[in-house]
């Protein structure tokens, strides 16, 4: 039979040999195990910018806030870096696509907004709104319209403002004024 003081010393010693084992794995090899790539991936991927690359090392498309602050992007980007299309959140909370010209104007934008409504916007080499298509949420407003190089409503095919249940052809003036109609 086993005396107690070697049995107590059996015990002790296997204790300190996991406490020694456990201390270098933890130590020296978990390092290792990282730098090696040994591990599973994680399941959840963190990052500020994900960038994607071509064949010659060129971004081309990121996943990123965006520079503007509103919110997240996924962008893609021409030869040199400039944003070409994309999808992000608007200045009003919601979402929005936008294409943009080699110059970086926008020139094409679908997208909805918090005030209820939601539109597509074709813009001229300015950036400036020129024709666009929309809808308010409640029915009450909805049509296609055209803007002068000014920023103001020169037609508008849809509903009438004061009764959405009827739609009509306007043609107005420089001061907004209805020039012509139908019906």
């Amino acid at each position: 039979m086993l005396d107690r003081r070697i049995l107590a010393s059996l015990l002790l010693a296997g204790l300190c040999g996991s406490v020694l084992t456990t201390g270098i794995e933890q130590v020296l090899l978990a390092p290792l195990v990282l730098a090696l790539g040994i591990l599973p991936p994680s399941p959840t991927i963190q990052a500020q910018q994900v960038e994607l690359v071509d064949a010659t090392g060129t971004v081309r498309g990121v996943l990123r806030m965006a520079p503007e602050g509103t919110g997240p992007e996924v962008a893609l980007l021409d030869e040199v870096g400039r944003r070409r299309a994309t999808m992000m959140e608007n200045g009003e909370g919601d979402y929005a696509f936008s294409i943009f010209d080699a110059s970086g104007a926008a020139r094409f934008g679908v997208g909805t907004t918090k005030r209820g409504f939601v539109g597509l916007n074709v813009r001229d080499a300015r950036g400036v709104i020129r024709s666009n298509m929309y809808a308010n949420d409640d029915g009450s407003d909805t049509g296609f319209r055209t803007w002068d190089a000014d920023r103001r409503v020169r037609e508008k095919l849809g509903a009438v403002e004061d009764d959405p249940s009827t739609f009509a052809v306007r043609v107005f003036d420089g001061q907004g004024q209805v020039l012509w109609q139908a019906p």
